[in-house]
Parts: C-alpha cells; sequence; structure tokens
C-alpha cells in the first residue's frame, strides 16, 4: 500500500490510486507513444552498452565458446592541427570497411576495434586490406600506428589485454616492435 507522506497527509488515501495510475501512465506512454491506438513498428527499448560492456560481454562469450577475439588500438604518428577531427573521420572511415560484428569507439586521441572470432593473422589481413581506403581519406603520411592484442594469447582478461595494448606501444622502437598499417 502506497502512502504519501508530506505536509498534506489528510488526502493520501485519495492519492494512492491516481498517483500510482498516473505513474504507470508516465512510464508506459513514452514506449507506446503518444496515444494507445498508434502502434510503433519497431523501437530500442534495451540500453546501449559501452565499449567497457562490449569487451566484457565479447570476452565472456569467447571463454564459453572457446573462441578468439582481437582488441585493435589504431592512433597517429604525428602532430595534427585537428585530432578531434583525424579521429573522427579514422573512426567513420573504419565504420564503413569493416563487418557488422565489429565494434568500433573512439577513446581520446585513440579509435579502437573490438573483432570477434579473429586471430592475429586476420586482423593482420585486415589492416593490408583497410590500408589503401584509409590512406585515401586520412591521407598517406597520416597513416595511423595498429597495436593489437589477442584474447587468450596476450591476455586472458580485459584488463590483461588492454595492458597488452598500451605495453606494446611504449616498449616499441621504431626498428623492433612498432606496428604500423602493413607497407605493400
Amino acid at each position: 500500500m502506497l502512502r504519501f507522506v508530506g505536509t498534506e497527509e489528510r488526502r493520501s488515501e485519495g492519492l494512492r490510486a491516481d498517483s500510482l495510475s498516473l505513474r504507470l501512465r508516465l512510464r508506459v506512454n513514452p514506449i507506446r507513444g503518444r496515444t494507445h491506438r498508434r502502434r510503433v513498428a519497431s523501437q530500442l527499448v534495451s540500453e546501449r552498452w559501452s565499449p567497457s560492456d562490449e569487451v566484457r560481454i565479447e570476452l565472456e562469450r569467447s571463454r564459453r565458446f572457446g573462441r578468439q577475439f582481437a582488441l585493435v588500438r589504431l592512433s597517429t604518428r604525428r602532430r595534427i592541427e585537428d585530432p578531434w577531427t583525424y579521429v573522427r573521420m579514422l573512426a567513420d572511415e573504419l565504420n564503413s570497411l569493416l563487418r557488422r560484428v565489429d565494434r568500433i569507439w573512439i577513446d581520446g586521441p585513440s579509435v579502437y576495434m573490438l573483432l570477434p572470432e579473429c586471430d592475429r593473422t586476420m586482423v593482420e589481413a585486415m589492416l593490408l586490406r583497410i590500408r589503401e581506403p584509409l590512406a585515401r581519406v586520412l591521407g598517406e603520411d597520416a597513416s595511423p600506428d595498429a597495436s593489437l592484442a589477442v584474447f587468450p594469447e596476450d591476455g586472458l582478461t580485459k584488463g590483461a589485454l588492454f595492458s597488452a595494448l598500451s605495453a606494446e606501444r611504449r616498449t616499441s622502437t621504431p626498428d623492433t616492435k612498432r606496428r604500423s598499417l602493413p607497407t605493400t
């Protein structure tokens, strides 16, 4: 039983049914639309997942089914006047080049890709395939560096995979471990 507690406690009995139906209508009507007669073809009701949730869900799925997935971080080697525009263009172009199941997000000056059911060889082949279209959009001199981590080879947890991406970047030198988009 709902009870109104406030300055007008004497009206609590009359407000019970009205306030409950009002609350229910306020919660249901945005889903239904303005009127009950109009039908909505489709509408997203569930919440969208954050990039962290996407990685966690893919990690759980890959553990359950014994599959691999890759995380790729793309970042620029040189200083750019407008980094936000560059990163946005990079993310938009990647979105048009990758599969529908792949996830792309921007975090600061980097673009991250989550590639389900991909191993290191598949990711390197994908980076070769997208090199030319990215160069057309971004310019040849603005090609990004790519760091990658593959589950379970490079880490078994989300933190370990992101650490592998960062460690590869920190310890990279121009001659040894630095991974840029492959040249042809």
